[in-house]
């Protein structure tokens, strides 16, 4: 059997050749603040905060989940042991932008080609153009679906 595109994305990123460990939670809480201050962020998503839960114990090594308080859209996501970096953090950031995350959703159908191609333009915002080009050609080393007008 083939993989769907969901781990061909996990190998993808795991191939890319992005190597950015992140030093301390805190430093990964001050930067997600940041992220959420964006004219991109506050575009491409209804999540008004974004809270980092590290570390948690599990095979995972990033998830997310809502934790709405009242009117505000909030957001929790939590890094595995020694999973703590930016590609995770993106990672699990795309799930929370406008019109990919519905419920009911299986794991397969929210890593399709969508997701990818706003997972090249969020590593482009939020990490750098050439991080973007080593995912964009580890996604074409491992089959991944996405749109190749992404950076247009």
């Amino acid at each position: 059997m083939s993989k769907g595109n969901r781990y061909r994305i996990y190998d993808a990123e795991a191939d890319s050749g992005i190597t950015d460990l992140w030093a301390t939670p805190e430093g990964m809480q001050a930067w997600m603040d940041w992220v959420g201050t964006t004219k991109f962020w506050k575009e491409n998503s209804s999540v008004r905060h974004i809270k980092v839960k590290y570390p948690i114990v599990g095979p995972m090594s990033g998830a997310f989940k809502f934790t709405d308080e009242g009117e505000r859209r909030v957001a929790e996501i939590s890094f595995g042991a020694f999973s703590l970096c930016l590609m995770t953090a993106v990672h699990e950031l795309t799930h929370l932008t406008k019109n990919l995350y519905r419920e009911g959703v299986t794991n397969e159908q929210d890593h399709g080609p969508a997701f990818a191609s706003m997972e090249l333009r969020m590593v482009r915002r939020y990490m750098s153009a050439k991080e973007a080009v080593l995912l964009e050609k580890a996604f074409d080393r491992h089959k991944v679906k996405f749109d190749a007008n992404w950076n247009v």
